[in-house]
């Protein structure tokens, strides 16, 4: 299986998904799949990754050196969408954009079923 076809099956399951795309950590996007602009979906994967990248970082400062953990997922709602971001491995995200129809936990749950497959790719 491709990686495009994984992103198409999490746009399929995902409720109120726009797009998904899996970008590295320079923001520059690997594979996208949309059933909208492919252009907004690839903005979208690298504003989004490389703000990962920064949370991650904030997460690492402020916990605990002893109890400390990375960083899961993140996600942002705005008027119009909702973003979700999941780490791969290092250096890569997967980032799904839903509607404000979107079920945001059941996006999440896509991507983190998602993560294996696209590690057996790499």
């Amino acid at each position: 299986m491709s990686f495009r076809k994984l992103l198409e099956d999490i746009v399929e399951k995902a409720s109120g998904a726009v797009g998904a795309a899996f970008v590295d950590d320079d923001g520059e996007t690997i594979e996208q799949f949309t059933n909208g602009s492919s252009y907004e979906i690839r903005l979208a994967g690298a504003h989004h990754g490389i703000l990962f990248q920064l949370m991650e970082k904030i997460v690492e400062n402020v916990e605990n050196v002893e109890n400390s953990r990375s960083l899961s997922a993140v996600s942002i709602t705005s008027d119009l969408n909702i973003f979700t971001m999941v780490p791969v491995e290092d250096g890569t995200f997967l980032v799904l954009v839903q509607d404000r129809t979107g079920i945001q936990p059941q996006g999440l749950r896509v991507l983190m079923e998602t993560v294996p497959a696209i590690k057996a790719l790499i």
